[in-house]
């Protein structure tokens, strides 16, 4: 699994940092276990798809955080007038176009990109999760993607589409844990 040299720089000068990063590339490797073939139920070939991307990145590890994952996943928040999901914390993601080809790995990249900016030649792919069906009848699948470099991700350096994204945040991915 590939590292930044930033990160790497900081392994090499802080033994915390080794361990974050130990960390962080278990579970990258944990979550690319699970491949990237299609996990969906057989009725989902019937229904629209659409994809979003889950984007994982490291952020500068502090030294009161030094024993913790440094490891955010990047989420958006719908603007409140949209007709659909108005309001809702979601992953950039959307339904599939004709331009996609069938392949959801590249709509949940494309939504991305038109969502917040973010370029898709620094999404890593790692897995492919479980095919959900939303509530509008959609095959919703979740494409886990690791942000190299981290500042792309960074909700502060994003370019948000305003017609589709009101604001977007970081969490820490240990709160899932």
């Amino acid at each position: 699994i590939l590292m930044s040299s930033s990160i790497n720089s900081l392994a090499t000068n802080n033994k915390m940092a080794t361990r974050t990063n130990e960390h962080t590339n278990s579970v990258l490797a944990n979550l690319s276990s699970h491949g990237m073939e299609k996990k969906e139920l057989p009725h989902h070939n019937e229904l629209r798809r659409a994809s979003v991307l889950v984007p994982l990145f490291e952020r500068p590890i502090q030294q009161q955080e030094a024993a913790q994952s440094n490891l955010h996943v990047l989420f958006t928040q719908r603007p409140q007038k949209m007709k659909s999901h108005g309001g809702e914390v979601c992953f950039p993601g959307g339904k599939q176009d004709a331009e996609d080809n069938g392949c959801d790995v590249t709509t949940a990249l494309r939504e991305a990109h038109e969502e917040v900016g973010l370029n898709p030649d620094l999404v890593q792919q790692i897995t492919r999760m479980e095919a959900i069906e939303s509530k509008h009848s959609l095959c919703v699948t979740p494409i886990v993607g690791f942000i190299q470099p981290p500042s792309a991700a960074e909700p502060s350096q994003l370019t948000l589409n305003e017609h589709e994204v009101e604001a977007a945040f970081a969490v820490p991915l240990e709160y899932f844990t």
